[in-house]
């Protein structure tokens, strides 16, 4: 009896600890305020580095790209079939893969595409952001075993006006 009474003890003051921690982090005492939001099947999100710019992948892989305008959300383009998704460290600019692994370099204040490039399989930006460094896939397909053909690396120059990209 006595180990009962001591199991229910715990067990109430386990309960009341819980209730007390869900109370402590909660919105209403960490003064969080809601900015913007919206709703959909969200798989992964990213803001650019000046925060002006907020980039969701859906479920269905399409990229929604919004703008950030008096704390409300506006959406300034949709890319069906995104793979992977980076902003360039100064914003301007917003890599995307497509399931067919080609490579769009889209202008984000222009909206258009600044480069294009096809059979990509990783893409990162220069800390600079003055390159786009490229690795092109092999033409062998290979599982568990290093490809009979060696891979491409590409480094582009990024331009400051939108133009044709220079390989170094």
């Amino acid at each position: 009896m006595k180990n009962l009474n001591k199991n229910l003890l715990y067990i109430a003051i386990f309960f009341l600890f819980f209730k007390l921690s869900n109370k402590l982090y909660s919105n209403s005492l960490l003064n969080l305020n809601l900015v913007y939001g919206f709703e959909n099947y969200i798989e992964s999100f990213e803001f650019s580095q000046n925060s002006q710019y907020l980039a969701a992948l859906l479920w269905n892989n399409t990229l929604q790209l919004f703008e950030i305008k008096n704390n409300a959300l506006v959406i300034i383009q949709e890319i069906k079939n995104t793979k992977n998704y980076k902003f360039s460290y100064d914003s301007r600019y917003l890599a995307i893969t497509s399931w067919n692994n080609s490579l769009k370099l889209l202008d984000i204040k222009n909206n258009s595409i600044a480069l294009e490039l096809k059979k990509v399989r990783i893409f990162k930006f220069s800390k600079d952001n003055k390159n786009i460094g490229v690795i092109f896939e092999s033409n062998t397909n290979f599982i568990k075993k290093p490809p009979k053909e060696k891979s491409t690396m590409k480094v582009f120059t990024i331009p400051k006006k939108p133009s044709s990209l220079k390989s170094n």
